[in-house]
């Protein structure tokens, strides 16, 4: 088995920091208040609504981010690998 080119480890550890960052983000806004990023909910912060965010709600944030990135990296990362084991194998 081949190994895959170095840049999708670099991709996949900045996908996954940009993740947590997110996830992160939406955790504080949810203790403090605010908008949180790219999903748009506005919400005037409470304990109780941070801990549900931090235990539930960032989890199933994840998952779905997962997922997304796993959708994008495979249709841009997978012609590439493609290409790169075919141009060495010839």
């Amino acid at each position: 088995m081949s190994q895959p080119p170095g840049w999708v480890s670099v991709l996949g550890f900045i996908g996954s920091a940009a993740a947590g960052i997110w996830g992160m983000w939406c955790v504080v806004v949810a203790f403090v208040g605010g908008t949180m990023p790219i999903i748009g909910i506005q919400t005037e912060g409470s304990v109780v609504f941070g801990l549900l965010m931090f235990f539930i709600g960032e989890p199933v944030l994840m998952t779905l981010a997962y997922w997304v990135f796993t959708a994008v990296f495979m249709v841009v990362a997978l012609p590439a690998t493609l290409l790169a084991s075919r141009r060495r194998r010839a």
